[in-house]
């Protein structure tokens, strides 16, 4: 004869995991899409820099810019500022979003338990 709790306590333990799984789904996601994004705004940042550093003596000491290459630096310095803030605030949006749709998927998963029927002998 089989225990009529096995199925609920089976259930229980199948929720936990899945809850458990997705936080480490999203964790994960969340830290791959955190690095990657980072990774392209900085490098996007660096690659400006590159090119057009000289308009504002890319290297040298602020107090050493002539007064053209203080105003182009502060001009950067703003620039680049709007841009780090507008890409955090989109990959917080980015992770927001994911991590909805995690949750979501999880609803979904369904546990089936085969129950053995006892033969009549």
């Amino acid at each position: 004869m089989s225990n009529p709790k096995i199925p609920k306590i089976l259930h229980q333990v199948s929720t936990k995991n899945c809850e458990r799984q997705s936080r480490q789904a999203m964790t994960k996601v969340s830290q791959k899409l955190r690095k990657e994004f980072t990774t392209v705004m900085i490098g996007a940042l660096s690659i400006f820099e590159e090119i057009f550093g000289e308009m504002w003596e890319h290297g040298t000491p602020v107090s050493e810019l002539s007064d053209e290459a203080l105003l182009f630096f502060q001009k950067w310095q703003l620039a680049r500022h709007q841009i780090l803030d507008l890409g955090n605030e989109r990959l917080r949006a980015a992770i927001s979003d994911i991590t909805v749709r995690l949750h979501d998927l999880a609803r979904y998963n369904t546990l089936f338990v085969p129950v053995q029927q006892d033969k009549e002998k």
